[in-house]
């Protein structure tokens, strides 16, 4: 851990920085952004550490899992290829002595409470974003007594660890609605959603091949696209909106047969291979899901866009490795008197507004704040002067800021 002094007189109760992930480094994200940590440092001193399975410690698989280019597979395979390559991640680390089943996001909590204890300081405030804010509510809902304050985008509650499918879908409907208001998209664009959805039913079995020039070898080579990739594709795209611009023109682009474009990208997705921690497996796979969202996402993956590609790999994943899960004492809902500024974005279809709002109910002293056009996470930056106020003990009054704005690739 390291421990950055406040520059501030009379500094507020220390911050303690989640990383988001799981799998981020806390100091690491120091040295990278120094203007969002000196600001907070104006306000108390921060607390920067490596959650364990990070940083010094990482637990990163020793190999990438590729799946083949020129192939496309369906989900049913993928998830095989995954799981059969996987298997030797966990039994590397397993020979390393390393007990897997220590990695929870409930052991990490009492890591920053005995790190709290160790610095002796009575009262903490936690900041996170994403899967930080999965991490700071754990923390608030078993060591409560210890916390001052909290501030959480990107919400992840307990029982949200593996995303909606149908959120995805209600995502592709608000865009539709920014591209018929949009000068000249909504011409060439009837319906979004409706459109991807026929492009995925297209290429449901009948996959094509493209011939893209490979720029490392200047060779040719040949790229399949079916139903995964596309829905790959879009998943990696929705939800940010450093990159839902580009959505619309590659969705009007297919459903018009050219794929020229959505194969390059495919390709760059697929040829770097993934790169996966078993401390990543371990805590999603042990946060694990309510049985009633395991129906929900059972009823939703065969219904929906994108299906069970946007909570990819589990809850399989975790029943191959005999992930045990932290149950339903860890589902429930926090509830909690202590002040909490809720963030969240309104293009953020990974962590979108319905779960802060869902997470609040047993906040009875929280304030949710939307930034409009923020993807996942909001930046907490976008929102630095209501972050100031909120640690600083004044009232938060607006329930809206505005955000970044939307530019849309022109489709011609």
């Amino acid at each position: 851990f390291v421990r950055l002094s406040s520059t501030s007189e009379n500094p507020e109760s220390p911050i303690f920085y989640l990383a988001p992930g799981p799998g981020g480094s806390g100091i690491q994200a120091a040295r990278s952004n120094y203007a969002f940590f000196a600001m907070l440092r104006e306000i108390s001193d921060v607390i920067v550490f490596d959650q364990r399975g990070t940083g010094e410690t990482d637990l990163s698989c020793p190999e990438r899992v590729f799946l083949p280019i020129d192939r496309s597979l369906p989900y049913e395979e993928v998830l095989s290829v995954f799981i059969w390559e996987l298997q030797r991640c966990k039994e590397y680390w397993e020979v390393q002595g390393i007990d897997l089943k220590g990695y929870t996001t409930i052991e990490s909590a009492h890591d920053v409470n005995k790190l709290r204890a160790k610095l002796g300081i009575n009262k903490i405030s936690l900041v996170g974003s994403s899967y930080g804010s999965h991490y700071a509510l754990t923390i608030l809902k078993y060591y409560g007594n210890t916390i001052d304050r909290v501030v959480i985008s990107g919400i992840e509650g307990p029982d949200h660890t593996l995303s909606l499918p149908s959120d995805f879908d209600r995502h592709l409907d608000d865009i539709n609605l920014l591209v018929q208001s949009h000068p000249t998209l909504g011409k060439d664009i009837p319906n979004l959603r409706e459109m991807l959805r026929e492009v995925i039913d297209r290429l449901d079995g009948n996959p094509v091949s493209v011939r893209i020039e490979n720029d490392q070898t200047n060779e040719n080579e040949y790229v399949q696209i079916g139903k995964f990739e596309i829905q790959l594709l879009m998943y990696s795209l929705l939800g940010r909106d450093r990159s839902i611009g580009q959505v619309p023109k590659l969705v009007y682009d297919m459903y018009n047969d050219e794929y020229l474009e959505v194969a390059k990208m495919i390709y760059q997705l697929k040829s770097r291979g993934q790169s996966i921690s078993a401390m990543l497996i371990m805590m999603d796979g042990s946060s694990g899901a309510s049985a009633q969202r395991l129906n929900r996402l059972q009823i939703e993956d065969n219904a929906t866009t994108l299906g069970p590609v946007v909570h990819f790999l589990f809850p399989e994943l975790a029943l191959a490795w005999e992930v045990p899960e932290l149950g339903p004492e860890f589902l429930a809902p926090v509830t909690s008197d202590r002040p909490v500024l809720i963030v969240s974005g309104s293009m953020d279809a990974r962590t979108p507004i319905s779960n802060g709002d869902e997470v609040a109910q047993g906040l009875s002293n929280s304030h949710h704040l939307i930034v409009q056009n923020a993807g996942h996470p909001p930046p907490l930056m976008m929102i630095e002067n209501e972050l100031r106020d909120f640690l600083q003990g004044r009232p938060i009054t607006a329930n809206y800021i505005q955000g970044p704005v939307l530019d849309f690739v022109p489709v011609r």
